[in-house]
């Protein structure tokens, strides 16, 4: 929660120093693909199922919403969620789905390089959550389980701007964020586009 508070806090100031300098916000939305390395916790990255196969994920592909607003041309903050892509697995007979989730904001420090490309600084917040949930029946899912919680993130990666009035853009971020007690770390790479209005 105190990391939270600190984020939050640093946004606000970042807000009032833009209204201080009388400093026209940018408002932009975007998607991006993730491909992600999770360091599990000892005592997940063993367990398997009836078939022999990982209960927890090691990689996983995620799709990302995110928007955010650049405040002038070297701060901004952002805000978004990640979807990963379930896990089936068949435990005690049953089948079972793993799902993890991830919500968060950050604070954007930006560099201009030249005129179309950018180079991009984060730090923020994530909150991860990992549900586990078993089948019943054919159409019920039931006895589901979750585990979340808040972790610093930091990434770093550059943007690169085109169309009319350079309004769109494409960017490869490298992120790490601190997981919950299944997943240790995540260490991932994006992929996505986005547009300023």
């Amino acid at each position: 929660m105190n990391k939270l508070v600190a984020i939050v806090f640093t946004t606000a100031t970042l807000v009032s120093t833009a209204v201080k300098a009388d400093v026209e916000p940018k408002f932009y939305a975007g998607v991006e693909g993730v491909y992600s390395h999770f360091h599990l916790d000892g005592l997940y990255k063993d367990q398997t199922d009836t078939s022999g196969k990982s209960v927890y994920a090691k990689k996983a592909p995620a799709l990302a919403l995110f928007a955010g607003s650049r405040i002038n041309q070297n701060f901004g903050f952002e805000f978004g969620g990640q979807m990963y892509k379930n896990r089936r697995v068949t435990l005690n007979g049953s089948d079972a789905s793993i799902r993890n989730s991830n919500l968060f904001v950050d604070a954007l420090g930006v560099v201009p390089m030249n005129e179309v490309i950018n180079f991009v600084g984060s730090v923020g917040v994530g909150r991860l959550r990992t549900t586990k949930a078993y089948k019943t029946n054919a159409s019920q899912w039931a006895n589901t389980s979750s585990n979340t919680k808040v972790g610093v993130r930091v990434g770093a990666g550059c943007e690169y701007l085109f169309g009319e009035n350079l309004n769109t853009g494409a960017r490869a971020m490298l992120r790490y964020q601190n997981g919950n007690h299944v997943i240790k770390n995540i260490k991932s790479a994006t992929l996505g586009l986005f547009y300023n209005f």
